[in-house]
């Protein structure tokens, strides 16, 4: 119905795609989802540009939906599309700059490249904890990523001591 009344290059139309395509990939229908996804990322990018903030949070959702379906090498090259950009709109230490950082840290150790996802874990780490302090949500779920590429590599104790800290600040929040 939006479509036929607004057309399929409407603001209202793109977002409705998205929505559409997030439903689809709750629902497991990935490739489904995938189709939508790409359709929207291409028409922003064509009526927005690369570098705008739609357009970089359609590659985002792209790229979710191709790591459930195991396309790691596209999803790393989005990842670190979307790493650089934000780095040339808002610069290093911005909080969106920061979560592409940590995305893009999952994606490489999800493809076994665990001495890069952890330089990268760590510095996600280091930053939110400056930004934000150590026991806010964001950087916990840092200290739990790098945890787990840590565990990956085998550095078991030092996994295990950020493990136990992410616990620890667990049970310090329902004192």
């Amino acid at each position: 119905m939006r479509t036929e009344i607004l057309g399929r290059r409407h603001t209202d139309t793109i977002v409705a795609l998205g929505n559409l395509a997030a439903t689809l990939w709750d629902r497991g229908q990935l490739d489904e989802a995938e189709k939508l996804e790409r359709e929207v990322l291409g028409t922003q990018i064509e009526l927005l540009g690369e570098r705008h903030l739609d357009t970089l949070l359609a590659k985002g959702n792209l790229a979710e939906t191709l790591r459930g379906g195991g396309q790691l090498e596209e999803v790393e090259r989005l990842g670190r599309d979307v790493l650089n950009t934000r780095i040339e709109l808002f610069g290093q230490r911005h909080p969106e700059t920061i979560t592409a950082m940590g995305n893009l840290a999952v994606t490489l150790g999800d493809c076994g490249r665990l001495e890069e996802a952890e330089s990268l874990g760590r510095q996600v780490v280091d930053m939110r904890t400056e930004l934000v302090g150590r026991c806010h949500p964001d950087t916990v779920l840092a200290i739990e990523n790098l945890a787990v590429t840590l565990r990956n590599s085998g550095k078991l104790k030092e996994a295990e001591k950020l493990e136990q800290e992410v616990i620890d600040m667990g049970n310090e929040s329902f004192e």
